[in-house]
């Protein structure tokens, strides 16, 4: 029997966001073990399991924190990070397969 997720060799488009968000996270999963711990492995965690369901601005990712703000983004770029380069990141992250564009 064929698997659910491929009929006649094409993915159904739910299955390829799934496909994709398990990529997105395998590849995530490898950069958080290399910087464990770090706030911006925390503001891309949330984003990888928020992507699509809600919108999340920095607001909305310090409050879920439980930081203000200013002290998110002080840590982020402590890390030189910032909050929308970790959101473009994960995005593109995310599209890229969509496009056929290997991550």
């Amino acid at each position: 029997m064929r698997s659910p997720i491929l009929l006649g060799g094409c993915l159904t488009p739910h299955d390829r966001l799934l496909l994709i968000r398990r990529r997105l996270e395998n590849a995530l999963g490898d950069r958080d073990r290399a910087t464990a711990g770090g706030m911006s492995t925390r503001v891309r965690r949330l984003l990888v399991e928020h992507l699509g369901q809600s919108v999340l601005t920095l607001d909305a990712v310090a409050t879920t924190l439980a930081v203000r703000r200013r002290t998110l983004t002080r840590r982020l770029a402590d890390e030189d990070e910032s909050f929308r380069q970790i959101l473009d990141d994960v995005r593109r992250d995310f599209a890229r397969p969509c496009f056929g564009i290997a991550v």
